[in-house]
C-alpha cells in the first residue's frame, strides 16, 4: 500500500542557519516531525526565508529577495507588512508562491508514484489562497480534488479585526478582510470554497477565526490541545531516544495522558505526545474532509 502524501505550507521560517523561528514556524516544523514519524504517512514542508535556501528530500525553502510577510505592525523577525506591499506586489508573491508549490507537488508525485491527499495552510491568510490555487490548478488538470485544512495560529485573526475595528485605517485599512471574502475560502456552503477543515490550538482562537468568518461551521473547526510553542522544538527533534517513537505512538493510540509524576525522560514523552495527538486530530479531520464525512 503507498504511503499517505500531506503537504504543509508555513507562513514563517523555521530556526535554521542561525535565523530566529517565531512560534508557528517552531510549530510548523514540529508538525512535519510528528507527522513522518506515524507509520505509512510522509510529509513535506514548504516554508519561506530571506535568509535559507535550505534544500532536503521533504523540506523546500521559498526565496524571498525581503522579508517575510507580516499581519502584525511588527515583529521581532521582519518589517516587510502585507498592508505595505502593492496590489501588484501581492498579486505577484501570490502567482510565484502558488507556482512554486504546483512544480514541487508535480515533481514529488513523479517521483514517488504516489499522489497528495491533503494540504495544510498554516495561517488563516494567504497560504489557504495559495494552496486553493494550487488545487484548482491540479483539477483543472484532471486531478482528484485535495481537501484543505487550515491551521489558525492568531496574527492573522488579529489584523481582520484590526480591519474590521476601524480605528488605525493607515496601518490597517479594510483590504485583506474583503479580499479573503471576495475570494471564499471560507464559505464552505459555495461549491468553489476553499477550506474543508480548520484547527487551532485554543477555543479562544476558534471563537476568533468563527467571529471573522461566520460563513465556516463550527462543526468543520477542530480544537487542538494547547502547547507551548518554546517546549515544542524540544518535543520534537529528530534525534529520539531509541524506541521511543512506538512508545509515543501507543500511548497516541489509547488517549492516555503518561502520569504526572514523571521524570524528566517522562516529560519529555509527555510534551511529545501532546504534538502527537495534535497530529492525530489533524489526520482524523483530512480523512473527514477527503471523505466528506463529519468531523
Amino acid at each position: 500500500m503507498s504511503d499517505r502524501l500531506i503537504f504543509q505550507l508555513g507562513t514563517n521560517n523555521w530556526q535554521r542557519d542561525g535565523e530566529f523561528a517565531p512560534g508557528s514556524g517552531i510549530l510548523h516544523e514540529a508538525h512535519h516531525h510528528a507527522y513522518n514519524a506515524l507509520p505509512g504517512v510522509r510529509c513535506y514542508s514548504m516554508y519561506p526565508s530571506r535568509r535559507q535556501r535550505y534544500r532536503d528530500e521533504d523540506v523546500r525553502v521559498f526565496p524571498l529577495e525581503h522579508d517575510i510577510p507580516i499581519c502584525e505592525s511588527v515583529s521581532p523577525v521582519s518589517s516587510y507588512r502585507w498592508h505595505a506591499m502593492s496590489e501588484a506586489e501581492v498579486a505577484a508573491y501570490r502567482e510565484r508562491l502558488t507556482t512554486a508549490v504546483a512544480d514541487w507537488i508535480d515533481e514529488i508525485e513523479a517521483r514517488t508514484g504516489d499522489e497528495f491527499t491533503l494540504a495544510i495552510a498554516h495561517h488563516a491568510f494567504m497560504n489557504t489562497v495559495v494552496l486553493r490555487d494550487v488545487i484548482r490548478r491540479r483539477m483543472a488538470a484532471g486531478r482528484v480534488r485535495m481537501p484543505l485544512l487550515c491551521f489558525a495560529h492568531g496574527t492573522e485573526l488579529k489584523m481582520f479585526n484590526n480591519e474590521r475595528r476601524g480605528d488605525q485605517p493607515e496601518e490597517f485599512p479594510l483590504r485583506f478582510l474583503p479580499f479573503m471574502q471576495r475570494e471564499k475560502i471560507f464559505d464552505y456552503a459555495d461549491p468553489e470554497h476553499g477550506v474543508d477543515v480548520a484547527a487551532a490550538i485554543s477555543i479562544e482562537q476558534v471563537t476568533a477565526l468563527l467571529d471573522v468568518f461566520p460563513e465556516f461551521p463550527r462543526e468543520r473547526v477542530v480544537l487542538t490541545q494547547r502547547l507551548q510553542p518554546g517546549r515544542v522544538r524540544s518535543a520534537t527533534g529528530r534525534h529520539r531516544p531509541r524506541g521511543c517513537v512506538s512508545r509515543i505512538l501507543d500511548a497516541t493510540a489509547r488517549r492516555q495522558r503518561p502520569s504526572a509524576r514523571t521524570s524528566r525522560t517522562g516529560w519529555g514523552l509527555r510534551r511529545r505526545c501532546r504534538v502527537l495527538r495534535q497530529v492525530r486530530r489533524l489526520e482524523a479531520a483530512g480523512r473527514a474532509a477527503a471523505s466528506g464525512g463529519d468531523l
